[in-house]
Formats: structure tokens, sequence, C-alpha cells
């Protein structure tokens, strides 16, 4: 299966920037108005995307998103309902964080994504529920 058979469960056409899309690498993050955050990963491949058709009521994802990225909690999907194919990036509660029109929209908010403060070797309290 391609992405073309599975984009038609929607009825559209993959967007003729999907290639440049799955390309971008695991390291990256969107920066947007300030605040950072992590693109979701993996992307989807074409047989997972088809699969996801048939969950969206039960991840509670509208029926015109394409989930293209992600693990379901967090998510980049396709908005199959937009002209201009937008991008948006859900959060685990479903709430749209972002909305880009189209891939190079997206792609001006990437950035390499900067490690965090190394914890090796330490206990964080915070991770304990006392």
């Amino acid at each position: 299966m391609d992405y073309s058979h599975a984009f038609q469960l929607w009825k559209i056409e993959p967007p003729p920037w999907l290639a440049q899309l799955l390309a971008i690498p695991a390291d990256q993050e969107l920066c947007l108005g300030g605040s950072r955050f992590a693109l979701p990963t993996p992307f989807l491949t074409p047989q997972e995307v088809a699969n996801a058709h048939a969950l969206l009521a039960d991840w509670e994802i509208a029926g015109k998103l394409i989930p293209l990225a992600g693990d379901f909690h967090d998510l980049l999907c396709l908005d199959a309902a937009t002209a201009g194919a937008d991008l948006v990036l859900l959060n685990d509660a479903r709430q749209e964080l972002a909305r880009f029109d189209g891939y190079d929209d997206l792609r001006r908010c990437l950035r390499t994504a900067q490690p965090g403060p190394n914890t090796d070797g330490m206990v964080i309290s915070a991770w304990f529920d006392f």
C-alpha cells in the first residue's frame, strides 16, 4: 500500500509536499510563539494511516483529520477539509496547539531540538508522589 491508497479513505490525494514532510529528521522540534514543541514521531506508514481511519472516533480525532505522525497521544495531522491541506498539531487532550498552512509554513517553525538538562544519575523528587 502507498500513501495515495491510504488517503483515498478520506477521498483526497496526498499533498505534493508529502515526501518532504516524511523526510523531516526525528531530532526536530517546533518553535511557536517562544515555546518549543516536540515534533510528533514517528511518521506513520501508509498502512498505519489507512488503519487510523477506522480508529478516528476511538481516539477522538475529527473525521477530516488524517494522522501522519505521532504516537496517538500527540499527533501531527493533515486537515483534509482545507483546500490548502493544513497541518494540525494536536496534544493528548485533542486540543489544537498549532495550525500550519502546508509544509512550507511548518518548515519555517522547525529547529533542531535542544538537549534538555542532563539528569543522568540524579533522582528528581518531582518524579515521586509521596
